[in-house]
């Protein structure tokens, strides 16, 4: 379909309706429709707007749609041709009138326009000269959106505002003189655009947002004594700017004024500058802090992501540190905490995987370091772990409280825990994000914050209390993420209500986190409860399967480095015990037999001949440091076959004194 012709009945032309018709050439538009809507919208062929002289509304120039009058151009048809004059007599301009026109190389404004209307040139990646009359004072958002080609633009002396995304994405414009009387520049106005150095005169009062950002080639910028403030953003994402100057008067910046400026490294700040926002140099080039003085804060997340930060000092005076103000700096080593901070917001140091020490001040009141590990000043709280410290950490006794996130996402060789017997408290969230894979809890534990351990790897953990520390409680503990994880509770252990806590399906699924519909891919509980149920039989997982022990195992728990046991009759059924031989067989040396009045005084006495190490399996292969974990049991003669556990058992390794052994695997399916 090349050309149209609307029929005499049609009184209105409703929005879009011919828009992206890039075959369409040629368009009639009879004398009774009234109304035309913006439809025409990136048609890149249409040459012609032919329209009805008696038409009330409208009328066509060599092709043009105009008002009736002829002081407004409606649409220009892309493909009639590269160059346009428009006419002396028009006055305005409507929005997107030559968008997408992307054949266009060269328009002639009036001199009788006042403004450039939104979305004019959009996506005219083709136009490379235009001249703004000299009576225009605003040039509105997207004019010169994704001009590409355009190379070099004089803006009039009278010019007073360019709105937001002006001449973002016009990349080969590469200079531009801001005039004197301009006021305001709207956010993004110049995204992407080749500038190499900029001057922003001293009669601009506001600057948007992202005002630079992706101006990649953009390393100088200077502006003179006139705006109070710099605003959210403003300077940000410009990656080549180095330097730069806060002129005097400025008093505030604003959240990320400088953020992703990855090369920024030099700042003056004007005595007048009193008030910093969050975020105000993340992600930048800074190898030293360059806070004056007179500063007594840190804001949250300042220098957050600052790679180049290898040591850290935080000088007398400052009396704060915001939330995550150092929070993932690469390659930040050491901190040293000067005597006058009192206050250290969460993950101030966090996820820092190669940070070894975070020094305090002995005559810092409020903090102390305990082998370059912060904690508070009584040293029953620690703040915050160093993330690359060490790869095996035992929490000093005395300690009570681990703080929320003070292990967060920790190197990748940390791989365990050791809790002192004082520690009573885990707070929220205090080790998300780590591929810690196996933790003992304490029975002091009586506090567990909310998702404590969320998105780790682990896959072993052992609780040794008898109850659920805090009953009562809904808050989700653990979150088995996308591991094989299991939770290990004492025989004797008290109640069920821990266990809804290991993944939290009663209030939250994963949607919340990683967008699954499951809450984890195989969540297993191993309950050492006698005869009990598995924790999850009354709300079972989407697409996951929940396991269970229903056969107490006797484990030490005391010392958790070696376990009594019973021999194991079958290593093909992992029938085991003297009572757990099936078909009414009994144990006997190690062998189910059929009961006799011997087998049966036998079987009850039978030991085993010594103890074994059951060691957890770790990626390096190493049994260094490992785990006990007691036998896997299966009961086969539950009458509650949906409960039936089919798994598994910890690969046995051995030590230099302990030969080699294989603990059996028995697998099934959850009915």
């Amino acid at each position: 379909m090349s050309s149209i012709t609307i029929a005499n009945t049609v009184q209105s032309i409703g929005y879009y309706a011919f828009s992206q018709c890039n075959s369409l050439t040629e368009i009639t538009i009879p004398n009774s429709t009234g109304i035309i809507n913006d439809n025409f919208y990136n048609c890149t062929n249409l040459k012609a707007f032919n329209v009805d002289e008696n038409n009330a509304n409208y009328s066509s120039i060599d092709g043009v749609l105009f008002n009736k009058n002829q002081t407004t151009i409606l649409r220009f048809p892309c493909a009639k041709s590269e160059t346009y004059d428009v006419p002396a007599g028009v006055t305005s301009l409507t929005s997107g009138s030559f968008s997408m026109c992307q054949k266009l190389k060269e328009v002639k404004l009036p001199q009788t326009l006042k403004s450039i209307p939104n979305t004019l040139f959009n996506g005219c990646s083709g136009l490379k000269t235009v001249e703004i009359p000299k009576d225009v004072e605003v040039i509105e958002s997207s004019a010169f959106n994704g001009c590409k080609s355009l190379k070099k633009l004089a803006l009039p002396e009278n010019l007073v505002t360019i709105a937001s995304y002006a001449f973002s994405g016009c990349s080969n414009l590469t200079k531009m003189t801001l005039p004197k009387k301009l006021v305001s520049i709207g956010a993004y106005a110049f995204k992407e655009c080749g500038f190499k150095t900029m001057n922003i005169p001293s009669n601009v009062k506001e600057l948007g947002s992202f005002l630079f950002t992706g101006c990649k080639n953009l390393s100088y910028i200077s502006v003179e004594p006139g705006i109070t403030e710099i605003n959210v953003s403003t300077f940000s994402g410009i990656t080549a700017l180095e330097c730069f100057d806060i002129p005097e008067g400025v008093t505030s910046l604003g959240n990320s004024s400088f953020s992703g400026c990855t090369k920024l490294s030099s700042i003056s700040f004007p005595k007048s500058l009193t008030k910093l926002g969050s975020s105000v140099f993340y992600n930048t080039g800074f190898t030293t802090l360059n806070l004056p003085a007179r500063f007594h804060e840190i804001p949250p997340s300042m220098y957050a992501h600052c790679s180049k930060l290898k040591t850290v000092v935080i000088s007398e005076g400052i009396t704060k540190i915001g939330a995550s103000a150092f929070e993932e700096c690469a390659n930040l080593i050491t901190a040293n905490i000067s005597s006058t901070v009192t206050e250290i917001g969460v993950g101030a140091f966090g996820r820092n995987q190669q940070m070894k020490n975070i020094f305090v001040d002995r005559c810092n009141p409020v903090y102390t370091d305990i082998d370059g590990v912060l904690c508070s000043k009584d040293k029953k709280t620690l703040v915050q772990y160093p993330g690359g410290h060490s790869s095996v950490y035992t929490v000093p006794e005395g300690i009570t409280t681990i703080a929320p996130y003070a292990f967060q996402y920790l190197s990748s060789w940390f791989w365990k825990i050791n809790f002192s017997s004082t520690v009573t408290t885990i707070g929220e969230y205090a080790f998300i994000d780590n591929v810690i894979k196996e933790i003992v809890i304490p029975a002091n534990v009586v506090n567990f914050g909310r998702e404590a351990f969320f998105n780790t790897w682990l896959q072993h953990v052992y609780y040794l209390g008898l109850h659920d520390p805090d009953p009562g409680n809904t808050k989700t503990i653990f979150f088995c993420n996308d591991n094989f994880a299991f939770l290990y509770l004492p025989i004797d252990y008290q109640d069920n209500s821990f266990c809804d806590r290991v993944v939290n399906v009663k209030n939250h699924t994963f949607d919340e986190y990683r967008g699954r519909d499951n809450a984890c891919y195989q969540a297993v509980v191993y309950h050492y409860y006698q005869t009990y149920r598995d924790c999850f039989k009354e709300r079972p997982l989407k697409s996951s399967k929940a396991y269970m022990i229903k056969r107490p195992a006797i484990f030490d728990w005391t010392s958790q480095s070696t376990y009594s046991c019973k021999y194991q009759c079958d290593n093909e059924t992992g029938a085991n015990l003297t009572d757990n031989c099936r078909d009414g067989k009994v144990c006997v040396e190690g062998k189910c037999v059929v009961p006799t009045s011997s087998s049966s005084d036998s079987s009850s006495s039978f030991e085993c001949p010594q103890q074994i190490n059951v060691l957890i399996s770790r990626d390096d292969d190493s049994s260094q440091n490992a785990m006990c974990v007691p036998p896997v049991i299966i009961d086969s003669d539950s009458e509650d076959t949906s409960s039936q556990i089919h798994h598994l058992s910890s690969g046995i390794r051995s030590a230099a004194s302990y030969l080699m052994v294989s603990l059996i695997m028995a697998f099934a399916f959850l009915i």
